[in-house]
């Protein structure tokens, strides 16, 4: 699936993280919590509230020039709640305010936590652009009872379009994500009918990213005459700004019933012989049949830089049908001692190739 075409939506028991390649970093799910209040703090009257969903997840962005990290939380849902002790009436506007250089608002439904029931649509009754805010507007339909909370209030959720993706992941100062109510007269507390929600600065950084892609294919018929492919010349593109760390590696796998080995070789930066890569690292999972092999990277890759080399297979003749049943594999770019990367790494969406 193509990074553009990554969608985020709430889920009623969690929410969809977005998918990734080995290697990559995956921001952490943020979830708040809040006490439902006592009775004896429910004010006279209603007091509509905005309460957390007990959820959350969130994406890394950059800014324009690469050289910082936000950290921006992902736009799901928000809780209609009544703090008050009288039922708040229905039909009031809502508005949600989100930066159109990271999210588009696609729908937004709402439905009750305590029921779990299926969401129904919020119709958008308008939409506003204000340079890089996008803020629509919804009604609330249902009156909201007393003392209702995150487990029990009325959920309204969005279904969004992440927009920052590679190469469009550098966006300055991003904006913040805005929800209000606009309560019917005899709201007790204005106060808590605004969430305003700023990105997280995670501070400087060195940002880097990789493309890696296949060059050119060779096959192999197995023993019962079917074949497969596999990447013979592949290419590494640093899509910097800064390099790509050492600490960083190739790995390919292959069927173990079809070779004993993966060696890399003919390898150049920019089209100049180089060397790259130091020796390979090899691990063999019988179960999966899989032979992975790591070719950890030793050499400096700058930002810009292409790298390009040649896998060599020691084959297993005669050639054997994989037990597992599989004959694919891929190739990726990872940590070489197996651990995750940090968010400095680009998603670029071809960390890795299928073969």
């Amino acid at each position: 699936m193509s990074d553009a075409a990554r969608r985020r939506e709430g889920g009623k028991d969690g929410v969809a993280r977005r998918t990734i390649v080995a290697g990559a970093w995956v921001a952490p799910v943020v979830a708040t919590a809040v006490a439902a209040p006592s009775a004896s703090a429910s004010p006279a009257g209603f007091d509509l509230v905005l309460d957390p969903p007990q959820l959350g997840d969130s994406y890394i962005v950059y800014n324009g020039d690469f050289t910082h990290i936000y950290q921006v939380g992902a736009p799901i849902a928000w809780i209609v709640a009544n703090h008050g002790s009288v039922p708040a009436p229905g039909g009031f506007p809502l508005t949600i305010t989100l930066d159109n250089r990271l999210f588009r608002i696609d729908s937004v439904s709402g439905a009750w936590q305590a029921t779990n029931d299926a969401r129904t649509d919020l119709p958008i009754e308008s939409r506003s652009v204000n340079g890089n805010t996008t803020t629509v507007t919804v009604t609330v339909p249902e009156t909201i009872p007393p003392g209702t909370d995150s487990y029990s209030g009325y959920g309204v959720w969005l279904k969004t379009t992440f927009l920052a993706e590679y190469p469009r992941d550098g966006v300055d100062a991003p904006a913040n994500e805005v929800w209000q109510l606009m309560p019917p007269a005899g709201d007790a507390n204005a106060a808590n009918n605004i969430r305003d929600l700023p990105a997280s600065d995670e501070g400087p950084a060195q940002i880097w990213g990789a493309i890696v892609k296949p060059l050119s294919w060779q096959t192999r018929t197995l023993a019962d005459g079917t074949s497969f492919r596999r990447p013979e010349r592949g290419q590494l593109t640093s899509v910097g700004p800064a390099g790509i760390p050492t600490d960083q590696a190739i790995e390919t796998t292959t069927p173990a019933s079809t070779a004993s080995a993966i060696t890399i070789a003919g390898t150049t930066i920019n089209g100049v012989p180089a060397d790259v890569f130091g020796p390979p690292k090899a691990t063999v999972d019988d179960y999966y049949d899989q032979l992975l092999v790591a070719f950890p990277i030793v050499g400096q890759v700058g930002g810009g830089d292409v790298v390009e080399f040649t896998l060599d297979y020691a084959d297993i003749t005669p050639p054997q049908q994989s037990a597992y049943g599989w004959t694919g594999g891929q190739t990726w770019v990872a940590k070489a001692d197996g651990g995750q990367t940090g968010p400095e790494q680009r998603r670029t969406g071809q960390e890795s190739f299928g073969h």
